[in-house]
């Protein structure tokens, strides 16, 4: 009989790094470069927070300043300097509006003068000076005085005078002529008031 030995012994291979050949070291490898991954990641989320909170530190000074300001605003009222130059402004509108008044500037701004001295400039009449012009309460009162060489020229220039839109309805209602030297001295005037 023969007996056989069998040399062999089935030992399991406990060596997982020859085994699995090369995915253990991947597998270390990788976890390590997560391992340093998450330390820097880490380390930067500090950093950046550092960072954000010396940036906010101005921001929220600045916001505690903003709030001071808007309860001093609210607390105080108005500006005293600002309300006295307002209130001197408003006299000085109130002042103007007063002189405008009592010069008739309102009631020019409806009739104007600028209207009657173009109208007496487009009608000269030749040998007829005119030397004294007057417009009163925006051209509703006039007076003219001036020289002429002949008598006649003066109903001229008053019929010319009522072609041009400034005088029409106008009636001069006082006449007065003089001698003076070899010329007459005229005056005549106007009352729109009166004549309506």
């Amino acid at each position: 009989m023969m007996q056989q030995i069998n040399l062999y012994e089935a030992r399991p291979e406990t060596d997982i790094w020859k085994n699995y050949y090369p995915w253990p070291q991947v597998c270390t490898g990788l976890l390590g470069l997560l391992v340093v991954i998450t330390l820097f990641l880490v380390w930067e989320q500090y950093r950046l927070g550092s960072q954000l909170a010396q940036l906010q530190q101005p921001f929220e000074a600045s916001r505690v300043r903003l709030e001071q300001l808007n309860q001093q605003a609210t607390g105080k009222g108005v500006n005293t300097s600002l309300e006295r130059r307002v209130n001197q402004l408003e006299q000085e509108v109130r002042d103007k509006q007063a002189t405008l008044a009592v010069i008739g500037m309102e009631k020019m701004s409806n009739f104007g003068f600028s209207r009657h001295l173009q109208g007496l400039a487009r009608q000269p009449v030749e040998g007829l000076w005119l030397t004294h012009i007057e417009f009163f309460e925006g051209g509703k009162q006039i007076g003219l005085e001036g020289l002429t060489s002949k008598p006649e020229y003066v109903p001229r220039l008053i019929r010319n005078l009522g072609a041009e839109t400034a005088f029409s309805g106008t009636e001069f209602d006082i006449f007065q002529l003089k001698q003076r030297g070899n010329l007459l001295v005229f005056t005549v005037s106007a009352d729109r008031e009166q004549n309506k």
